[in-house]
């Protein structure tokens, strides 16, 4: 269970659980039509929107973490990171959050599992660039033992 008394992200009922139900309810009808119909104009149109509604999620998810991390609640922060990368993989808010997880792992005293994964992160080449370039400062801050 988190500091703030979350303990599953699916059932938190904060202010924009009708936004993420309505997106969500969105994603599984525009997933339903694309199983239905493979190739045409429409379906390309159903695959940009699929990808936006997934990253608008996302982008929620990772600011509720950051806000956690913000207030120093870094277990809750945690549950909301998982939750990016397991149901949002790929999305830039995913990236994104990678970082913010290395800087959780460093303020929690875990110093050389966050410069591990920002080697993780600097090394991958689907990364994209500006995470990488982010990555290799914060790791230059971490190791002068700074945020």
């Amino acid at each position: 269970q988190a500091e703030d008394g979350i303990r599953d992200v699916e059932r938190s009922r904060g202010l924009g659980d009708v936004y993420k139900r309505q997106t969500q309810k969105a994603i599984d009808i525009l997933r339903d039509f694309l199983s239905r119909y493979q190739s045409g104009e429409e379906t390309e149109e159903a695959r940009d929107l699929l990808r936006r509604a997934k990253e608008r999620l996302a982008a929620k998810t990772l600011r509720a973490a950051k806000l956690y991390e913000v207030l120093g609640k870094y277990s809750s922060a945690r549950i909301y990171l998982d939750y990016l990368f397991a149901n949002y993989p790929g999305t830039k808010s995913a990236e994104e959050g990678k970082l913010l997880l290395a800087r959780v792992k460093f303020l929690e005293g875990k110093r050389d599992s966050a410069i591990a994964l920002l080697d993780s992160i600097i090394g991958d080449p689907d990364i994209s660039p500006d995470i990488a370039e982010r990555a290799v400062s914060m790791k230059k801050k971490f190791l002068k033992g700074s945020r």
